[in-house]
């Protein structure tokens, strides 16, 4: 267990270390280490503060990626960035999610694809708007919208590497289903 979850929270950078070791969920800070959420609540970290960590997170992802760092597999990064993407929805964070992934078109391997094409399209029932493709409709970031479907697409897209060829199926009519919904 890492340092950060033995030793007492105590101070702004502590709680900082704490935040992103828990993906900068508070549902994470809670479940895991139930202790050492009630020292971070005790810190009373603002709000704002907290959009600045997740911010800095998301810039860690997008460095991550782009470097083209070995320690995490591309599908991972991409899926965290996408939760605090997700959870900031700003113009900003969702223009470098784009970035991201259109950076990891051709790099991420073959039998994880289908897990990118799903980061993008969103994993709950379809009246719940999430993933990167509502986020950017409801930004009204429509050119940003479309382009999106067009890389869900494409990650989904079936070869006989994929993962799992009905996750394909299911990814491929969903990001259909979506795009007809909004008109893209």
């Amino acid at each position: 267990m890492s340092d950060i979850f033995n030793q007492p929270i105590k101070n702004i950078e502590q709680a900082k270390k704490y935040f992103h070791a828990m993906g900068c969920s508070h549902f994470h800070m809670m479940r895991e280490y139930p202790w050492r959420y009630e020292e971070y609540k005790k810190l009373n970290i603002s709000k704002e503060q907290e959009i600045i960590w997740r911010t800095e997170k998301v810039d860690e992802y997008y460095s991550h990626i782009i470097e083209e760092r070995k320690d995490i597999e591309l599908w991972v990064a991409h899926s965290h960035m996408a939760d605090l993407v997700n959870v900031l929805k700003t113009d900003a964070a969702l223009d470098k999610m784009l970035k991201v992934s259109q950076y990891i078109h051709d790099k991420v391997p073959r039998k994880d694809r289908v897990i990118v094409a799903e980061t993008i399209i969103g994993r709950t029932f379809l009246p719940y708007r999430n993933g990167l493709i509502y986020l950017a409709y409801d930004l009204k970031n429509i050119l940003i919208a479309q382009e999106f479907v067009n890389l869900a697409l494409h990650f989904g897209r079936i070869d006989q590497e994929s993962r799992d060829i009905a996750r394909c199926h299911k990814a491929i009519k969903r990001c259909n289903e979506i795009k007809q919904e909004l008109g893209l």
